[in-house]
């Protein structure tokens, strides 16, 4: 999950993203089994993920780890563009391209400034309380 407060997902929210990213990695699986131009390691590193992806996608959606399924498809959804740059070297790519999510490590430059001035603020009000005591 990314951000500060935690997300709440569904089971909806999370076949509505297997959704989304599902027609990409069909497009993906069409163009890597018809272009000559990728070699083997590719294909076979491509199958790899193309078997991952479709057992989470048949995987039932539940309510009992929701979040984590949530995570695990945002974490499929970044590979698949990443997939999508490699593949689309070498050939045409059909199909949608995906955008994904910010990887969860990365902090808005808005987040950061929000961050920051809460902290100052700490410090400020940390140094009034020690100059306060110091007085008395």
């Amino acid at each position: 999950m990314s951000g500060i407060l935690p997300k709440f997902v569904t089971p909806s929210d999370v076949r509505d993203l297997k959704n989304r990213v599902d027609p990409s990695v069909r497009a993906l699986e069409a163009t890597v089994a018809t272009c000559a131009r990728l070699d083997a390691p590719t294909r076979s590193a491509w199958t790899d993920f193309a078997k991952a992806w479709r057992s989470y996608v048949d995987e039932d959606d539940s309510w009992f780890h929701t979040a984590a399924q949530y995570d695990t498809g945002e974490s499929y959804e970044r590979t698949v563009a990443d997939w999508q740059r490699i593949v689309s070297a070498s050939c045409t790519l059909p199909g949608p391209r995906i955008e994904p999510p910010p990887s969860p490590s990365v902090v808005s430059s808005e987040a950061q400034g929000t961050i920051r001035t809460v902290a100052i603020a700490g410090v400020v009000i940390a140094a009034i309380f020690v100059v306060r005591e110091a007085v008395r």
